[in-house]
């Protein structure tokens, strides 16, 4: 094999590295369910590659770590003018 197809090879599995930490911990701030899997996801070889175009363009339609429902409700009760 040409020693060029090792160093892309090589370039891409050091990318895959941080990109997973960073998926990993977006994941986490989002509270999402589970992130190690996004995580595990990315860290596949090449085909990882894939999977972080996936969430970061699903990540805009996942929840994020905004306080639960019922504590803005009760927020919102409270402002009513009786």
């Amino acid at each position: 094999m040409d020693p060029l197809i090792y160093l892309v090879l090589a370039a891409v599995f050091l990318l895959q590295i941080p990109a997973s930490a960073v998926v990993y911990f977006d994941a986490r701030k989002r509270k999402l369910k589970h992130p190690g899997r996004y995580e595990l996801g990315v860290l596949v070889p090449l085909g990882g590659l894939g999977i972080i175009v996936a969430y970061v363009y699903k990540r805009r339609e996942l929840p994020t770590g905004s306080p639960d429902t019922s504590q803005t409700a009760e927020r919102e009760g409270a402002n009513e003018i009786p």
